[in-house]
């Protein structure tokens, strides 16, 4: 499992129009989940690119889990052998109520049809 303080949290369109999350501690550590653009025109593409601290670990659709809380984003990995080693990684994070906002539409934007994505409330005690 990894698991880090992002104290970057970014959610933003490339110059291509390809919506990006990228979540980063400014050093060792980021988790970076994109939108595939043809998952938009073709039927058998990959719906998410996610990357982990480099480009040679990553997949397309290879998480059975991602879960976003006020303060924290999970992702719980599948299928591809070099997330799979690392099993999943969890990132806490700050953010005031608009950023955070932000960050879930972008998510929800990202992860549009797949149903492993749940965003959880928490209730005040």
């Amino acid at each position: 499992m990894l698991a880090f303080f992002a104290s970057v949290v970014e959610a933003y369109s490339s110059e291509f129009d390809v919506l990006t999350v990228h979540f980063d501690d400014d050093g060792e550590h980021y988790l970076q989940l994109q939108a595939i653009p043809e998952r938009d025109t073709d039927a058998d593409s990959a719906r998410v690119y996610v990357e982990v601290d480099d480009q040679g670990i990553a997949g397309a659709d290879c998480f059975s889990l991602a879960e976003l809380r006020r303060g924290s984003f999970r992702l719980i990995f599948a299928h591809e052998p070099a997330l799979v080693a690392i099993g999943e990684v969890v990132v806490s994070f700050e953010l005031k109520c608009e950023p955070f906002e932000e960050l879930r539409a972008a998510l929800t934007q990202i992860l549009a049809g797949t149903s492993q994505y749940r965003f959880l409330e928490e209730t005040p005690d």
